[in-house]
């Protein structure tokens, strides 16, 4: 049998400019001698947190993505900030002030005073069909300004601290718009034609110039459909799973989708994330398509949802082609992961059948509680 051994390392700027004297590690190196431990490292540190645990930030850490994110780094040891647009949370002491993103002073201000190894840029303009239709200006104005201005005032942030940083920015599947190449790869020609795809098409383009002008890390994701327990209600897979349970519960008689042929690469926001820092453990950034790597129709997920509540779906759903928002995609947005999966070892844990019955089994707990 192996022999235990062990190391003390105390934290403290007191001890390290000889304002205290260290009476703790003698006592502890008497008991672990005295228990069989060996004892091989005593060391003193100041109590700066970077030489304590690793920092990281998230800009959009309210949504599914961030809070997913949040718990990851919390539990992998970080120290780490979250910035909502109107609240901040961090998992340890610090006093923390609300930051507006289209603030390059505030933004300027939060880099220098709070440096971090890792910054996580999640914070997205979405809108759905369920919200009404607002004008193009409007839509367009919004969305640069999360996507792509707040985008800017942090790269432009980062690099006057001259921070080491690595930056993270969460693109999506829509920069590909209608394509005619499936599945779709990190040198797939891009064509958006939403303005949502294209102002993140913009965010990409912003954090690849930083990386090749400046040497920054600066990676993005693209990020295709992922969902979660976490989803709000507006999102089509949280809509399904919530209306089912109502029609459990006898509080909802019908639900009405549009095209249920429709087919999607969709996976589990958890996993997603876990990819997302991964990305920012490499030696060098790059762009990577994070994504399941299978479609799925609507159709499928109505089936199981409806399934494991002992429900016939046929009986609730109806078809209704005023439904159909847009132009339907005539090549499906189906993500290849190879370059993610060869430089990370990154997979999917939480595959379709499962996500399905974790939003169904989350929505059921949910309603049953209120």
């Amino acid at each position: 049998m192996s022999k235990i051994t062990a190391g003390i390392i105390i934290i403290g700027d007191e001890i390290l400019y000889g304002r205290t004297q260290d009476t703790n590690s003698n006592f502890m190196a008497k008991e672990l001698v005295r228990a069989g431990i060996q004892l091989n490292e005593i060391r003193v540190i100041d109590d700066n947190c970077k030489n304590i645990m690793k920092t990281a930030m998230i800009i959009g850490y309210s949504g599914q993505d961030g809070s997913y994110l949040f718990d990851l780094l919390k539990d992998k040891g970080y120290m780490v900030i979250g910035i909502g647009r109107t609240t901040v949370e961090s998992n340890s002491v610090l006093a923390l002030e609300a930051v507006d993103i289209l603030s390059s002073c505030q933004m300027r201000k939060m880099v220098r005073q709070y440096p971090v190894d890792e910054i996580y840029y999640l914070a997205a303009h979405q809108h759905s069909a369920e919200m009404g239709t607002p004008d193009d200006y409007e839509l367009f104005s919004e969305s640069f300004d999360v996507h792509v201005n707040g985008l800017l005032n942090l790269l432009e942030s980062v690099k006057e601290t001259g921070n080491k940083t690595s930056v993270f920015y969460a693109g999506s599947s829509h920069i590909y718009g209608d394509v005619s190449e499936c599945p779709q790869s990190e040198s797939t020609p891009q064509k958006p034609d939403s303005i949502y795809g294209i102002s993140k098409q913009t965010g990409m383009h912003l954090m690849r110039y930083y990386r090749e002008t400046y040497g920054m890390f600066c990676s993005s994701g693209i990020l295709f459909n992922h969902e979660s327990p976490r989803r709000s209600p507006q999102f089509l897979l949280q809509k399904i799973a919530t209306s089912a349970v109502a029609i459990k519960h006898r509080k909802q008689s019908q639900l009405f989708l549009g095209d249920l042929s429709a087919k999607c690469d969709w996976g589990f926001a958890g996993d997603y994330v876990e990819a997302m820092w991964r990305i920012l453990q490499l030696e060098y950034p790059s762009d990577f398509v994070i994504g399941s790597g299978s479609l799925h129709t609507v159709q499928e997920f109505v089936e199981i949802v409806f399934a494991s509540l002992d429900l016939d779906w046929r009986k609730y759903v109806v078809e209704r082609p005023v439904l159909f928002k847009k132009k339907q995609q005539q090549t499906p947005l189906l993500g290849d992961n190879t370059k993610l999966r060869l430089a990370t070892g990154w997979k999917p844990r939480i595959h379709f059948e499962e996500l399905a019955r974790l939003m169904t089994e989350s929505a059921f707990e949910k309603k049953t509680n209120e």
